[in-house]
């Protein structure tokens, strides 16, 4: 068997918010949601190193953590009618999201926390439980490899998906995966209202990001990010912010980050001569990878800008 599941938690509305009243209110008045069993207070959430640590940013990221909880309990939902059907030992659940946090620097972007994602699987007797890797890059393209390999069916020919079925069984310590293609073309829908084209190369040490929209005239406008209310609000006391959240809304033609030591995307390097080998290193990439894929914004990538 293959299931597909879709919890709604931690997508928005969140827990409690007037947003999810006003949902629930519409979707079914004599079904309430559940409420999660685990409550947050603001002093308690961790801020992702992407946003400030400032108290409006903290107040509202309480729903958010308390919309985690309520997805994990979901989860465990799930596992515990594998667990009960007694197939276990016969079932590779693989758990993952279709992009970070939906915060104004996280989600409709590929920055770090935009595209990054958990990958969990679990596979009684085959994966060792509680095991972390965190030096292995991979990316959404080689789920269907994996589950091939994991299942004994030969591999599908013509596609740049990597199965990582060893390193999850602890045959290999890590993928040879060097880096992440990422690619965006639309803000929350299709329409030309909403083409903002960028593309990004991230590896363990860089992230690198090409706005494609930037360099075209027809579509060079600010882009439109999440939770601007609370960003109105946090940048009026932090000049730091405020700095971060121009780069975002009227972003450059290209940003380079050193995640090893800014992993929330702070600071724009690719005007910096010290790093101007590395940066070359990944327009190859991306031009590589465009080339690869027939990018239609391949005409507008001029690798010496």
């Amino acid at each position: 068997f293959f299931l597909y599941a879709n919890p709604i938690d931690p997508h928005r509305p969140w827990v409690a918010t007037e947003q999810e009243k006003q949902m629930l209110a519409d979707w079914n008045p004599n079904r309430p949601y559940p409420e999660p069993d685990r409550r947050y207070s603001p002093e308690e959430v961790e801020v992702p190193h992407f946003l400030p640590d400032l108290p409006d940013i903290r107040k509202n990221l309480v729903p958010y953590y308390e919309s985690l909880h309520r997805g994990d309990d979901c989860i465990g939902g799930m596992l515990r009618a594998i667990d009960e059907s007694g197939e276990a030992g016969n079932t590779l659940v693989i758990f993952l999201s279709d992009h970070g946090m939906g915060a104004f620097g996280a989600k409709a972007t590929l920055y770090h926390d935009g595209i990054r994602t958990p990958v969990i699987v679990r596979w009684p007797g085959e994966i060792q439980a509680g095991k972390v890797d965190d030096e292995s890059i991979v990316s959404s393209i080689d789920i269907v490899p994996t589950i091939l390999d994991a299942v004994g069916l030969p591999p599908l020919e013509n596609i740049e998906g990597k199965s990582f079925y060893d390193v999850m069984t602890g045959q290999s310590a890590v993928t040879d995966r060097a880096y992440a293609y990422a690619a965006s073309n639309y803000y929350n829908q299709s329409t030309p209202d909403n083409f903002y084209p960028h593309r990004a190369i991230i590896d363990r040490e860089f992230c690198y990001i090409w706005n494609a929209y930037v360099i075209r005239p027809e579509v060079n406008k600010p882009f439109r990010g999440g939770w601007m209310d609370i960003v109105r609000t946090s940048i009026d006391i932090d000049p730091d912010f405020a700095r971060k959240a121009d780069q975002i809304i009227n972003k450059p033609a290209e940003e380079f980050f050193d995640l090893e030591n800014d992993p929330g995307c702070w600071n724009n390097l690719a005007r910096d001569p010290a790093y101007a080998a590395k940066i070359k290193e990944h327009r190859k990439r991306l031009l590589h990878e465009m080339k690869s894929t027939a990018d239609p914004e391949l005409p507008y990538f001029n690798p010496e800008f």
